[in-house]
């Protein structure tokens, strides 16, 4: 079994990435050049180069006035050729998310036996259009990836060359679900299986900045943090703060995840997790649909609140989900949600305002599906509400079984 480890940070907005080293396809014994068309860079299976030892320490810090809290991740990597003859490899960092692409090449060194090598950039987006690259999403299962941080490396005969990464990147990934709110950093293990044999031996640790705390301030009544781990058998904490894990011949069947939630109860701030594909316009939604659109937002958190979600009013999560769908029905066609002109009178439901106008709390809900390519996009010249006209007889329909919903 050949293994590749990856690690994955985010956060709302950016989606910063942590990986481990892996080798590209077709490199034989001299790697492909990176400009030209024939330069397609994946992943692949590394038979003869084994992954003898890691260690990984990712540490939060406020280490940056100008964009606030960083992270930074040092790796270290010991690997060693089996092969009978030398061999060249083209190395690689995953960049997962092209959002993550600017910081990440700023901030990337890395060393080969004590000596700085030069890192190269692979863009595997460069022949995207804009249309794909608006619906572009990364996928760790199939390794699909944004971009690599490359350089080569050359083994001679039975040799082991040890690897040194650094670089920063941003937060860790806030979430707030309709009943949860937290924060988590995922280390990502299994999304491949590249290097000969198991992982001799692995410690990777976490430091972070806080005991757990609100990423967006409190919501409702405000209960104790919770701290969930993976492979907790392989963890111990040094501290409040501090995790480590150490595995021998490692065979990962899981991410590495810390998840620091709590409890909120109903979640007035929540935000529905909206796919970049619309339904509205082609499928008729059902009460059957909504409520497995509700067990699909509590299911997650059943092993870790099984009373509250046992007990949770689902018919209240249910008007939050038909709301939420109902108003996408009219962002979909662009509607900026603006309640008035700046100069009139402020009205009292106003959320933001800008270029001449002010706008309703679903502006400020669909905002962030308007960044980095999103599917939103507002158009100002619609000074009221998108008319019913400007929808086909599906949105109609579900406009009418939505409102009957959340408006009971």
């Amino acid at each position: 079994m050949f293994r590749l480890t990856l690690v994955c940070l985010c956060v709302l907005l950016f989606v910063p990435v942590f990986a481990d080293v892996v080798t590209l396809r077709e490199q034989g014994n001299t790697p492909l050049p990176l400009n030209g068309t024939e330069a397609v860079l994946v992943p692949a299976e590394e038979p003869l180069v084994a992954m003898e030892a890691e260690t990984v320490k990712i540490v939060e810090s406020p280490a940056n006035p100008v964009t606030g809290y960083e992270t930074i991740v040092i790796c270290g990597f010991t690997m060693k050729s089996y092969a009978d003859k030398p061999i060249t490899r083209l190395m690689a960092f995953p960049i997962v998310d092209p959002q993550t692409a600017g910081l990440m090449l700023l901030s990337f060194v890395v060393g080969v036996d004590g000596e700085f090598v030069q890192t190269s950039y692979y863009d595997c987006l460069k022949t995207a259009s804009q249309e794909e690259l608006r619906d572009w999403r990364p996928d760790d299962r199939a390794m699909k990836y944004a971009g690599y941080i490359t350089w080569p490396v050359t083994w001679q005969p039975g040799e082991t060359k040890r690897i040194g990464c650094r670089y920063y990147m941003g937060e860790h990934e806030g979430f707030r679900h309709a009943t949860v709110e937290g924060w988590q950093l995922r280390y990502v293990v299994r999304t491949g299986a590249l290097w000969r044999g198991h992982i001799g031996t692995a410690d990777i640790s976490i430091t972070f900045r806080d005991n757990g705390g609100p990423m967006f301030g409190p919501v409702g009544p405000t209960q104790p943090w919770t701290k969930h781990l993976t492979y907790a058998e392989n963890a111990k904490w040094l501290s409040p703060t501090q995790v480590q894990w150490h595995f021998e011949n490692w065979e990962p069947t899981d991410d590495i995840c810390v998840q620091f939630v709590r409890w909120t109860g109903i979640n007035g701030q929540y935000r529905y997790p909206f796919p970049a594909h619309y339904a509205g316009a082609e499928q008729r939604y059902t009460a059957e649909m909504l409520d497995a659109q509700v067990e699909r937002e509590l299911a997650p958190w059943q092993p870790v609140f099984p009373k509250e979600v046992a007990q949770c009013d689902r018919a209240a999560v249910r008007a939050l989900i038909a709301e939420a769908l109902y108003y996408e029905i009219f962002a979909r066609h662009g509607d900026p949600f603006i309640t008035g002109i700046i100069g009139d009178p402020r009205p009292a439901d106003v959320s933001s305002e800008s270029r001449g106008y002010y706008y309703g709390k679903w502006h400020a809900y669909f905002e962030t599906s308007m960044y980095h390519g999103g599917w939103y996009r507002p158009d100002v010249k619609k000074k009221t509400k998108v008319s019913l006209e400007e929808l086909n007889e599906t949105e109609r329909a579900n406009l009418e079984f939505l409102k009957g919903i959340f408006a009971q």
